[in-house]
């Protein structure tokens, strides 16, 4: 297993949102949801193997994160 994988567990928590939305809001949460946890995966990798800075971070990753999600 990834050193990743292994901090997850350790990171992991559970938001219960209360919300009363139709199907359309909950897919549209859903689409940002998704990606939003692939990025911050990928980055949480990449700082801890490369130990990165913020600035690091900014320049290995948005743009091609701003081309994947426009």
């Amino acid at each position: 297993m990834c050193f990743l994988g292994q901090l997850l567990r350790v990171l992991r928590r559970t938001v219960v949102l209360e919300c009363y939305a139709n199907k359309i809001v909950r897919e549209a949460i859903r689409d940002i949801v998704e990606p939003s946890k692939t990025m911050i995966s990928e980055m949480v990798e990449y700082a801890l193997e490369h130990n990165a800075s913020q600035k690091t971070l900014r320049r290995v990753f948005y743009e091609r994160y701003r081309r994947e999600y426009p």
